[in-house]
């Protein structure tokens, strides 16, 4: 494809999404499919949930008409249907952590042994040893990645505009990637197509100039299923002769939710707390705590994942070595760890100082 023609699929796809998306908004009372207000939770209005169904129809749709899904792709089309179902569940029933994360695993094993043969193999020169192969362990850690990066972008979707525009920045990295090498045009189709649908959610979703919130949300359905497409490209992309990158790129592509996700994680267990239970302690809501205001807060977040993916980035191609870029983002995770545990210490004392007033 020449450049004029990706821009106008591009611009296709973001004016199906903008439409299909439209369309579900009209019907989303009648199944639904509409997040009321309560305690934990920013908005004050009943919104739709069906952010994640209008991009799926979209993305789907025309990666069908376009590649008539190959056999390399039909695994990624399975997995992010059962994950979009599993979500709608959730989004109407609210099922238990423990349901999600059954169902999270089984989409996962379906990537990777059952129909997508999707799997990490190599992490490549992690240590400055050799190269790091997992053998055995491929399965097992590909799984863990996987429902690891799920739940990473679930669980930081909790402001206007945030999850879809981290997923949107680690896709138009991946896209910066791709184009260069020319060897991955199926996957570079559906990263394009992913972006447009995307962005066309995020239009109803952000916070913009003549519209103070967001009218249409995600959902668990679109954040558990841009969680399975953003598993499969960094996956497929990182392993294998024809590579588009090396592994360890992969987290500082997805720094944000990953190092929110793993911080908070720990925190919740050394407190004796189920690790996956909902609590309002993400950076976005420190963030809100602290006095930034909801834009401010996915602005702030948002250009600091666009700016550990382009370092990220930058480092692999001025041949920094796999190690150092490991070493590198372990440092990048502390520094991020030690400065969320201050704040949340200080949000802490403050709260008990003020219930001490009370």
């Amino acid at each position: 494809m020449i450049v004029t023609d990706w821009m106008i699929l591009f611009l296709l796809t973001w004016l199906a999404s903008l439409a299909s998306i439209r369309l579900f908004m009209l019907i989303a009372d009648r199944i639904g499919l509409v997040d009321y207000p309560d305690e934990r939770k920013q908005h004050h209005y009943p919104t739709p949930v069906i952010g994640g169904i209008g991009s799926f129809f979209v993305f789907a749709l025309a990666a069908f008409l376009l590649m008539g899904w190959p056999d390399g792709q039909a695994g990624l089309l399975v997995a992010i249907a059962l994950m979009l179902v599993t979500g709608l569940l959730d989004d109407l029933r609210n099922l238990t952590a423990s349901t999600r994360f059954i169902m999270q695993t089984l989409t996962a094993l379906m990537m990777t042994v059952l129909i997508g043969q999707v799997s990490i193999s190599s992490l490549g020169d992690l240590f400055g040893w050799g190269e790091v192969t997992l053998g055995f362990w491929s399965v097992p850690f590909t799984v863990f990645c996987i429902v690891g990066v799920i739940n990473a972008l679930n669980m930081i979707d909790g402001l206007d505009g945030l999850a879809g525009s981290l997923a949107l920045n680690t896709i138009i990295w991946l896209i910066v990637l791709v184009l260069p090498t020319h060897q991955h045009d199926d996957v570079l189709l559906l990263l394009v197509l992913s972006a447009a649908a995307i962005l066309g959610f995020l239009y109803y979703n952000l916070r913009l100039p003549w519209r103070s919130r967001a009218i249409v949300f995600m959902g668990d359905s679109g954040s558990m299923m841009l969680g399975v497409l953003l598993a499969w490209f960094l996956i497929s992309l990182s392993q294998g002769h024809d590579a588009a990158f090396p592994p360890i790129l992969a987290p500082w592509l997805f720094a944000v939710p990953l190092m929110d996700t793993v911080s908070l994680m720990i925190w919740r267990a050394r407190h004796g707390q189920n690790p996956l239970r909902a609590d309002r302690w993400h950076i976005h809501h420190l963030l809100l705590e602290s006095g930034f205001s909801p834009g401010q807060v996915s602005l702030v977040l948002v250009a600091m994942g666009a700016l550990l993916a382009g370092a990220g980035v930058l480092g692999w191609r001025l041949g920094v070595p796999d190690y150092v870029l490991f070493y590198g983002f372990w440092g990048v995770f502390l520094v991020y760890a030690g400065v969320v545990n201050l704040v949340w210490r200080r949000l802490r004392d403050r709260q008990e100082a003020e219930d001490g007033l009370t």
